[in-house]
């Protein structure tokens, strides 16, 4: 089947809904849905519904956009999330247009190739039966380690009288100020291929008749693997017929995440009396490594990038210093200039600084106990 992505679309009337215009109209094959405009109230649609679940003290919720049509050759039932209540506002708005588009562009795909097969079966004298398509979804988590990873999937399927293959994506967003998506590596750290490819490898032995062998088993997770965060677990996920037959599904591997880990170091991180979910790593020489940014603006400093000299500016007040990633060379304020023994590094867009410029260069409370908890606090 050549087609991946999908919106056929109800009768044309109005509605208000919660305070929202939204217009109701008839599919247009000429219009090019993956390019509507979410962001404004002109969304094509059936009905509105919203799911409602917490996260810490405010409400989040998945408004669901249920898309339902029906035709000669294609049958549409479509009910597309559209998450509300997230900090980060700017990144809501455009993961949900992103998810919107995806959704569209898939229906008409599918609109496409139905109607041209509907068209050559005429052609031929067979009888036109309508294909189907639907998008639906599954909010796996909105807890995480520290109450803030959304966890979603979007299950759209195809048939068209075969097998059929469906697509599933995950999206996975630490709700904060300021949002991202939420990495392997973030839960499991540095070496979570080598622990994921291991367990994996443990539970398909357990099961060995379900997947395939050899050079068509599994070989390790790739880069960009799909997973999904639940209850404390990483679970791994992969397309049907990967490493398994037909039978089997869609395979997934639940990897518990370790109950003293956040970001999968065995660390943990607070600041201000504030749980963290950051990545913190330990060097081969054994130096501790915290993230730059989330520490020093938790501590109430301004953090910002001087592109011209290519260095990081951390100012309070009158209190100001800057680290350059590459030099191990700190100072603060009218202080010498020192080294820590470890010159600050970026990691997967983040910038890292030894553990020590927090106690000994920004002069504030900062101690590790025996089971890896970091605490940082101003004097």
């Amino acid at each position: 089947m050549k087609m991946k992505k999908i919106v056929t679309l109800g009768l044309t009337s109005c509605i208000l809904l919660g305070g929202i215009t939204a217009s109701y109209a008839m599919y247009d094959p000429n219009m090019d849905y993956s390019k509507l405009d979410t962001t404004q109230p002109r969304i094509m649609l059936a009905k509105d519904e919203a799911v409602a679940v917490p996260i810490s003290a405010q409400t989040f919720k998945v408004d669901v956009k249920e898309i339902k049509t029906e035709s000669e050759y294609l049958i549409v039932n479509a009910r597309i999330p559209q998450l509300q209540g997230l900090k980060d506002k700017a990144y809501q708005l455009d993961l949900n247009e992103t998810i919107m588009k995806e959704a569209m562009t898939y229906i008409n795909e599918a609109e496409k190739e139905s109607k041209e097969f509907a068209e050559d079966c005429k052609k031929n004298g067979w009888e036109v039966r309508p294909n189907t398509v639907t998008v639906e979804f599954k909010l796996k988590d909105n807890s995480g380690i520290d109450n803030s990873i959304v966890s979603l999937e979007v299950i759209k399927a195809f048939n068209n009288g075969g097998t059929g293959n469906p697509q599933i994506d995950f999206y996975n967003i630490s709700n904060k100020d300021k949002a991202e998506e939420v990495s392997i590596r973030d839960l499991l750290g540095e070496k979570y291929k080598e622990i994921i490819d291991e367990e994996i490898k443990a539970q398909i032995e357990q099961n060995k008749d379900k997947y395939f062998d050899e050079e068509n088993g599994f070989k390790g997770i790739s880069d960009n693997q799909k997973f999904y965060y639940e209850n404390g677990n990483v679970v791994i996920v992969f397309d049907k017929y990967e490493i398994a037959p037909g039978s089997t599904g869609n395979p997934e591997f639940k990897i518990e995440i370790p109950q003293d880990s956040i970001g999968g170091f065995n660390f943990a991180l607070v600041v201000n009396n504030e749980g963290i979910k950051a990545n913190v790593y330990q060097k081969e020489d054994a130096t501790i490594m915290v993230p730059l940014r989330v520490v020093c603006e938790k501590l109430g400093y301004e953090v910002k990038w001087n592109e011209d000299n290519r260095s990081i500016e951390i100012k309070k007040g009158a209190q100001y210093t800057s680290v350059k990633p590459g030099e191990d060379n700190y100072f603060f304020a009218k202080m010498a200039s020192r080294s820590l023994g470890a010159a600050p590094e970026i990691k997967d867009s983040t910038t890292y600084v030894p553990f020590k410029f927090v106690s000994d260069i920004l002069k504030v409370d900062a101690s590790m106990d025996e089971t890896g908890v970091i605490t940082i606090n101003n004097k």
